[in-house]
């Protein structure tokens, strides 16, 4: 399921629940987060994308750092979106993602394992902030289903 939401200030998010982002496949257990976050004459921008394995324990991320261009993403124009998820960007994933695991007594890991970025609009606060996000929404099946829950979230998110 791919939901879109219109935001306030302008923002704008896409949420792919169990199917891949890229290439439309099926993905069993996950979730992924694409946000756009106007701010002046630049705008914010990440897409995150994590899935459960009940069969580990922890926090990981899989995402290889640069998988090349990506046409499809929200960013009209103005910069340059990229598979993958660059180093710089890890740190704050891995620790908001596990601070947001230890609050949502999640059972299992969660894997990290999609990703795009902005060559000039993203940051590490930004993708934390989906890291916590993506651990809430599939700590929580039911709450994933309910599309105003999801758009709290995401306007949370946008939040600097």
């Amino acid at each position: 399921m791919i939901q879109a939401f219109d935001l306030s200030y302008l923002s704008r998010a896409r949420v792919w629940q169990a199917v891949d982002p890229f290439d439309g496949s099926a993905r069993p257990t996950s979730i992924a987060i694409e946000l756009l976050v106007p701010r002046g004459p630049r705008s914010e921008y990440a897409l995150l994308g994590g899935s459960v394995h009940q069969d580990l324990t922890g926090i990981l991320v899989r995402c290889p750092e640069d998988q090349g261009r990506w046409q499809e993403s929200l960013v009209a124009d103005g910069d340059e979106v990229r598979r993958g998820l660059p180093l710089e960007y890890r740190e704050a994933v891995l620790r908001e993602g596990s601070q947001a695991a230890l609050e949502q007594s999640v059972r299992g890991a969660i894997a990290y394992d999609c990703a795009a970025h902005g060559s000039i609009g993203s940051s590490p606060a930004l993708f934390g902030r989906l890291a916590a996000a993506i651990v809430t929404l599939l700590a929580s099946p039911e709450r994933a289903a309910n599309e105003d829950y999801v758009r709290k979230l995401l306007e949370e998110a946008r939040k600097a």
